[in-house]
């Protein structure tokens, strides 16, 4: 797989960092992933939501 992930300026309480994905593409409904959301729960970090766009 190969992406290319950018960090966002936005932060939201419940869900984390904004990152913008770009060139990945999502089996199940062939869509691009557009953004995903990251937080961090204790030494790991977590993809908390996925989506299109914000």
């Amino acid at each position: 797989m190969k992406a290319n992930i950018v960090k966002t300026e936005v932060v939201d309480a419940k869900y984390g960092n904004l990152y913008a994905v770009e060139g990945y593409m999502d089996r199940a409904t062939g869509d691009e992933l557009g953004v995903v959301y990251v937080k961090k729960r204790g030494a790991i970090w977590v993809v908390t939501s996925k989506g299109t766009g914000p």
